[in-house]
């Protein structure tokens, strides 16, 4: 629907989808303005219909080019939130032994931030000092859940009281009060 688009407008859209950041959309398509006036021109411009279609029409392209899509996304969260240091390192003897990476699967790949082997060596002997740093895995499991609407206040509180056997009921305003 960009037909009812000015070239300007159209630019901000493209802009936009750098950063998602209206303000810096608006200066990068050639808008003027000073301070939160800008902001509030920029984010104005995001409530035009026709803006906000070009906008999703951009967007889906980005999609198809890019081959990332929501499921894609979830799926590396849901591969961050559920790999296990241990799938791909175990410790036998005090020395810590990491399988091959060419045997990891797409979640141990994906959990992985970083490995950081360090050599000591002393007079009598020779030490290696491995580290096996996964990614964030309570912070890829919190996104999971509010992805699936398990995150609320409620629903925390409701799961909480359940596993005792409560129920909650929500508490009326007493007028009187």
């Amino acid at each position: 629907m960009a037909k009812n688009l000015t070239p300007k407008q159209k630019r901000f859209c493209e802009e936009y989808l750098i950063d998602l950041n209206a303000t810096q959309a608006y200066f990068r398509a050639g808008y003027k303005g000073k301070g939160s006036t800008a902001t509030t021109n920029a984010n104005r411009m995001l409530t035009n219909a026709d803006i906000e279609e070009y906008i999703q029409e951009l967007r889906a392209a980005q999609q198809e080019r890019t081959e990332i899509t929501a499921d894609r996304v979830i799926q590396e969260v849901a591969y961050i939130a559920f790999a296990r240091k241990s799938n791909i390192a175990t410790v036998k003897n005090s020395v810590v032994e990491i399988k091959d990476s060419d045997q990891w699967d797409e979640a141990e790949k994906a959990g992985v931030d970083s490995i950081k082997i360090r050599q000591i060596i002393s007079e009598d002997r020779e030490v290696f000092d491995t580290d096996v740093k996964m990614h964030n895995k309570t912070k890829a499991l919190e996104l999971l859940m509010k992805h699936m609407g398990l995150l609320s206040d409620l629903n925390i509180a409701g799961a909480t009281a359940e596993k005792y056997g409560y129920k909650l009921v929500p508490i009326e305003a007493d007028d009187n009060e």
